[in-house]
């Protein structure tokens, strides 16, 4: 696992974001971060990372975790009893390969099968949906290898498929509507199950939905039942 940081200003407040399978830190560079630390976790082609995350959470007045897609699984996998104060989950779910509570297995496997340049450029596309996110895209798409994508698309397979979930750490859940990666209805089903509907956040938004916003903490909800 590769870690990048956004933003490190020595600000009191620190954004940990777990991003989704493929990426890199090169479509978030134009954000805007504001008072905020942020460190960027991807490439999930293993687990491991020399970040000794929980000192480093001991150092900041306000820890704020924001995991989108398939860095759901990963955050929630990491980072039991580390506290946060808020957690959201973004497009994503904790049974992150499943046919009712998050993408169907015959989907994903079909998506290692067929895994090649073309197909890639296919999901990212998907992935973004309207016309304004895929220019965006585009413009600021992961330096990734194919290959290096490729294992760890199989590695998240394994990982998700022979998990037993752990406790939930997230408080609140943002469900785009325009997602073709993980079925919205699934990931209702899911966060109600877990979260309630209080604390889900149902959008019009495709699956890559930064484009809609200039700061990445606009996205994160400070749990949503307490406003």
């Amino acid at each position: 696992m590769k870690h990048y940081s956004l933003h490190q200003k020595n600000n009191t407040k620190l954004i940990l974001f777990f991003c989704g399978w493929g990426n890199d830190y090169h479509p978030f560079l134009k954000m805007q971060y504001d008072a905020y630390d942020v460190l960027m976790f991807y490439d999930y082609r293993d687990f491991e990372t020399d970040i000794d995350i929980k000192a480093l959470v001991a150092a900041y007045t306000e820890v704020h975790l924001l995991a989108w897609s398939l860095g759901v699984f990963v955050a929630n996998t990491l980072l039991q009893n580390i506290p946060f104060t808020s957690a959201t989950a973004v497009n994503g779910t904790l049974k992150a390969i499943d046919d009712h509570l998050g993408i169907p297995p015959a989907i994903f496997e079909g998506t290692i099968q067929n895994f090649n340049e073309r197909n890639r450029d296919k999901f990212f596309r998907r992935m973004c949906m309207n016309p304004a996110a895929i220019a965006y895209f585009n413009e600021n798409k992961p330096q990734r290898e194919l290959q290096e994508q490729l294992e760890e698309l199989q590695t998240l397979q394994n990982e998700i498929m022979n998990a037993k979930p752990p406790h939930n750490i997230f408080d609140s859940a943002i469900i785009g509507m325009q997602d073709s990666v993980f079925p919205p209805q699934n990931m209702i089903d899911s966060w109600t199950e877990i979260l309630g509907k209080a604390n889900l956040e149902i959008l019009e938004a495709p699956h890559f939905l930064f484009n809609q916003y200039k700061r990445l903490s606009d996205l994160c909800r400070f749990t949503l039942k307490n406003h």
